[in-house]
This record gives C-alpha cells, structure tokens and sequence, in this order.
C-alpha cells in the first residue's frame, strides 16, 4: 500500500480527515504521529492508504481547516513540511 507523509495544523485536523475518510468507508492506517517541537500545535502524520495523492487531496479539501495537510502532503521521500503555494485546494 502506498505511504504518504504530511503535516497538520493540529490532531483535530487528523481526526476530521479520518471521519471524512471513515464516513466513505475508505481505509487510511496512521503509521504514526508527532508534535513538531515548536510553538505550534502542528503534527506530521505518516499514513498508508489505497489512495490515489488526487484522491487523498480531495478528501482533505473536505476538512474544514484542511489547507495545510492537503499543501503538504507527499510521498516519504518527497516530504519536506513546507507547504506548496502553488497547490490550491480546489
């Protein structure tokens, strides 16, 4: 199953991600989860899923405060935390 790693603004983000995804009977497994350890509530998720990135995206344009997850998200090797700009959620 492919892997992908992206930050959120705060674990309540995650959690309305995975309700989306739960309400449309899609499987994404947390791998893990951590506190960025800054000021920031931030949390970087490592998650495995079926799912196309276009897909994963769109389920992450449906969270209220998901701009940063959906900007963020990458595969492993890609991540780098930063958001892209130039990725809007449509």
């Amino acid at each position: 199953m492919p892997l992908y790693k992206f930050r959120a603004e705060s674990k309540a983000d995650l959690e309305s991600l995975l309700e989306i995804a739960g309400e449309n009977s899609i499987g994404i497994d947390v791998i893990n989860q951590y506190q960025i350890e800054d000021d920031t509530p931030d949390i970087v998720v490592r998650i495995e899923t079926d799912l196309k990135i276009r897909v994963l995206r769109f389920l992450m344009s449906m969270v209220a405060d998901g701009h940063v997850m959906y900007q963020t998200v990458r595969e492993p090797e890609l991540y780098t935390g930063n958001r892209d700009y130039d990725i809007k959620i449509q």
